[in-house]
């Protein structure tokens, strides 16, 4: 099965998942704690839970994607998926997300090596070879045979700007200034330079 998408543009978008980690987690060096581990509007609470939960979320595809089991500290996450109270309110004082990586700057750099493992997966790859599809298991248990690898992976790439967005919303409702220009086109235009 030849990949829907083409290799390149699936490397492309990985190095840009990174660059946009990179140049949000430099834009929230300047919060100061009680604002990233506090309420920020979010779904899961804080800025901190919202980065863990789409760190979780990377870390879960890329082991279904590589075929590899997870580690077991990303094990015990899966039922968060599946919880009824894994998405806060206003009126939520934690968030079960929140408590995975404790350590904002161990958050960090995990985002980071996680989001390089994409690129050094697909770098790996011939450009011109055939994808095998993959197979996998759900947290639901619900298993899905036989799915194209190009679209599972612009699905992370989305999620992972989807995410990032939610976490600017939540730092400009804490009053900091924008964390702006994190979108897929000036990462392409920087590449210009």
């Amino acid at each position: 099965m030849v990949a829907s998408v083409p290799i390149s543009t699936l490397l492309s978008l990985s190095r840009y998942h990174l660059w946009a980690y990179e140049q949000l987690l430099d834009g929230l060096n300047s919060m100061k704690d009680e604002d990233y581990y506090g309420y920020a509007g979010l779904v899961f609470r804080s800025i901190h839970g919202t980065l863990n939960h789409v760190h979780a979320a990377d870390v879960n595809w890329y082991h279904r994607l590589t075929n590899k089991d997870p580690p077991e500290s990303y094990k015990a996450l899966q039922s968060l998926w599946r919880a009824n109270d894994c998405y806060s309110t206003k009126d939520s004082t934690e968030s079960p997300w929140e408590s995975f990586i404790k350590d904002r700057s161990e958050l960090s750099s995990q985002v980071l090596k996680q989001a390089q493992d994409y690129i050094d997966f697909l770098s790996a790859l011939d450009p011109d070879s055939e994808i095998p599809p993959m197979t996998f298991v759900t947290s639901g248990g619900m298993e899905f045979k036989d799915q194209d690898v190009g679209l599972t992976l612009l699905h992370i790439f989305n999620h992972g700007t989807h995410h990032r967005g939610q976490i600017t919303a939540g730092v400009t409702n804490l009053g900091y200034p924008p964390i702006d220009g994190l979108d897929y086109l000036y990462y392409l235009r920087l590449l210009q330079k």
